[in-house]
């Protein structure tokens, strides 16, 4: 559906307060290491990075997603927001090598959602194409790049999470999708575990995969 932006919405549990999770998040420290350049399979198609938010402790949901992903047989890591770069620089090194680079797709939580539209716009420089981006509740109205495909931002508006706008020259598909319509209770801290997104999600990627 070129050219289109869709407003949508959906909506479990109320389990913890963002205002808590911040305080907690400033005494830990990042939990993962970096390993960005070994992350993926090279031999296998695509290369689909999921991204954990503030701390690396809070978004512990991507870490669910990923591993429903990697079950379906599909090439996913999960990494935190700060390596964006890293995680850009890869892609761009092994799309010069292979187009079994491609489909690229990102994902991110908060923070983590910020920076799927960084390594979106770093790839755009480089003319490589996004089939998807995933965000949940990212909380920078960052403009969506020319490069991307399709993007299913799920949002709480009444949270942190924000409503993306597409930049120039952006002709793909943009879905706002506000969560609290169909998960009343959803929070910041919650929307990223919430297994009906991760049902659609799952669906979106294999589709975008072929399979």
């Amino acid at each position: 559906l070129k050219g289109e932006t869709v407003q949508m919405t959906f909506v479990s549990r109320r389990t913890a307060t963002a205002g808590a999770a911040i305080v907690l998040a400033a005494f830990l420290a990042p939990a993962f290491p970096l390993r960005v350049d070994a992350a993926l399979d090279q031999e296998q198609r695509g290369s689909v990075y999921l991204m954990r938010g503030f701390a690396d402790v809070f978004s512990l949901g991507m870490d669910a997603l990923n591993d429903e992903l990697r079950a379906k047989g599909v090439n996913s890591t999960v990494l935190g927001d700060a390596d964006w770069q890293a995680i850009a620089q890869t892609i761009e090194a092994r799309y010069a090598k292979s187009k079994n680079a491609l489909p690229v797709i990102v994902m991110g939580h908060s923070l983590g959602g910020n920076a799927t539209l960084l390594i979106a716009a770093e790839l755009n420089t480089k003319n490589i194409p996004v089939a998807l981006v995933v965000n949940f509740d990212a909380t920078s109205p960052i403009e969506v790049p020319p490069n991307v495909r399709h993007v299913m931002n799920f949002y709480a508006p009444d949270g942190a999470g924000v409503v993306l706008k597409p930049g120039p020259g952006f002709h793909g598909r943009l879905d706002n999708i506000n969560v609290q319509t169909m998960i009343p209770d959803v929070q910041h801290v919650t929307i990223e575990k919430e297994k009906r997104l991760h049902s659609l999600v799952v669906a979106a990627v294999l589709r975008v995969l072929g399979r």
